[in-house]
């Protein structure tokens, strides 16, 4: 039979005529059948899911290529990825960030398992295994199972990116390259932020708090949930952000300009749980640096200056020590929230109520009159460790506890080491981590997505010796 290839032909044979004709019906069949989806979608869900098609494709090349050259996709991964959350199928918790870290998690498998790669080696790894492991227990006793698991999920994603990265064989430049996307995240997000503020955008600029003395505020949220989210995030952001910048000359001139962006939109979120947590990660920067003079005369008359300067900032703080009933006082409110969390302890005490059920199962504030910008039947924890307690357990709580100071003792090792004493990642994430310790107590950074993902994929670098041969 002669082929398409063979000169002495005129045109295609009538095998590859059928041959060609049954994968372009295959192919029609399927545009029309995506077609049909995709009106289905947009009929129930809203115009936002004619990008699906797009994203699905998108997806699949970025799954491609991570099998191929990892560290450009976990780039553009970790650049977007603080942004995804913002796009929600109506009605549902579906998420464009769910749909795109399911993707690449499931690549990122495939390819461990083509490379057989996957070994569980020091202390953090296995302490986070063994943390898996026991909260599941949670997940399948929880209240609200589909939620937890969730949740647990999400623990798991970090655990896997974690082993993922540890066993890449990357450059010391790859490797910066890697936490300066993750600097980079936080650009989007604070242009939104920005544009919000110019354009009167709600989305972006819309959520109000009080001011002692003065009238209520609109604080910038990004595309974030919540303004205090976006602070905290900006908080440990900026920190590795300021790290990179002193001890990384390369990279200067593109994140001076980001830094100073964060700062002022991290002002902007009125987030003090944020403002806190930076100005302990900040310290701990310094500290570990050795620059001790810079934290007792320089940080202290900055903070001076910029208090008096700036005294909106000075009267946001105070708001939170204000007894008087017409104020907003977070203290107070958080002491009656985690006072109320802990009469629900005793009731379901070893493994919880389940990951992600606090807000319901705890229900505080569902009879009481909400400000403004508190409507709906529950609040978060406002606590890492009364929240895992609460919806871990005795058992859950306390082995996290065992894996942060896992991760603190690591981080300590590796400080000590002649390659890590002025490793930008190492003291950046080191720094980054004692501000979120300290944000554990009046927020929860540690089960934020956006904090999270940025939080174990930097660790993992952290805690990896540097190559051999330094590319700076």
């Amino acid at each position: 039979m002669a082929s398409t290839s063979d000169p002495r032909t005129l045109g295609p044979s009538r095998g590859d005529r059928t041959r060609f004709g049954f994968e372009t019906t295959l192919l029609v069949i399927a545009v029309l059948l995506v077609n049909l989806i995709t009106i289905g979608a947009v009929t129930r869900y809203g115009p936002v899911m004619l990008l699906a098609p797009v994203l699905v494709l998108a997806l699949t090349f970025a799954a491609l290529r991570l099998l191929d050259d990892p560290v450009d996709v976990l780039c553009w991964f970790l650049v977007i990825i603080v942004n995804l959350d913002f796009l929600r199928i109506q009605g549902t918790r579906l998420t464009a960030d769910i749909l795109t870290s399911s993707m690449l998690l499931y690549a990122v498998l495939v390819r461990i398992g083509l490379a057989g790669t996957m070994a569980v080696r020091g202390g953090v790894q296995k302490v986070f295994l063994v943390y898996l492991c026991l909260t599941f227990i949670s997940v399948v006793l929880s209240v609200n199972p589909p939620a937890s698991f969730k949740n647990w999920g999400r623990d798991l994603e970090y655990w896997v990116l974690f082993i993922f990265l540890s066993t890449l064989a990357i450059s010391e430049t790859q490797r910066i390259r890697i936490a300066v996307a993750s600097a980079v995240s936080s650009v989007i997000p604070c242009l939104l932020g920005l544009a919000g503020m110019v354009f009167g955008i709600d989305a972006f600029y819309g959520a109000e708090t009080p001011v002692e003395g003065g009238p209520w505020v609109k604080r910038v949220t990004g595309t974030l949930s919540h303004p205090v989210v976006f602070s905290e995030y900006l908080a440990f952001m900026s920190t590795i952000t300021l790290s990179l910048i002193i001890l990384q000359k390369r990279w200067r001139a593109l994140l001076v300009p980001v830094f100073l962006l964060q700062l002022v939109i991290l002002y902007l979120t009125y987030g003090r749980t944020g403002w806190i947590g930076m100005l302990v990660a900040i310290i701990a920067l310094f500290w570990l640096m050795g620059k001790k003079k810079v934290v007792f005369t320089v940080l202290p008359m900055m903070g001076a200056g910029l208090l008096a300067m700036v005294p909106t900032m000075l009267a946001r703080m105070q708001n939170a020590f204000d007894l008087s009933k017409e104020s907003d006082n977070s203290i107070i409110w958080r002491l009656g929230l985690w006072a109320y969390a802990l009469k629900k302890f005793p009731q379901k005490p070893i493994f919880g109520s389940g990951q992600d059920t606090f807000i319901n199962y705890v229900a505080y504030g569902t009879q009481r009159i909400n400000l403004r910008h508190r409507a709906g039947t529950g609040f978060a924890a406002h606590h890492t460790w009364i929240g895992l307690l609460i919806e871990t357990g005795l058992v859950g709580m306390l082995m996290f506890l065992v894996l942060m100071v896992t991760v603190g003792k690591s981080l300590k090792r590796r400080r000590m080491e002649p390659d890590g004493r002025r490793d930008p990642i190492v003291i950046g994430v080191s720094a980054a981590f004692a501000g979120l310790i300290v944000s554990s107590f009046a927020g929860d950074p540690f089960n934020i997505p956006v904090i999270s993902v940025y939080f174990w994929v930097l660790l993992s670098l952290a805690l990896k010796p540097r190559p051999a041969t330094v590319a700076a």
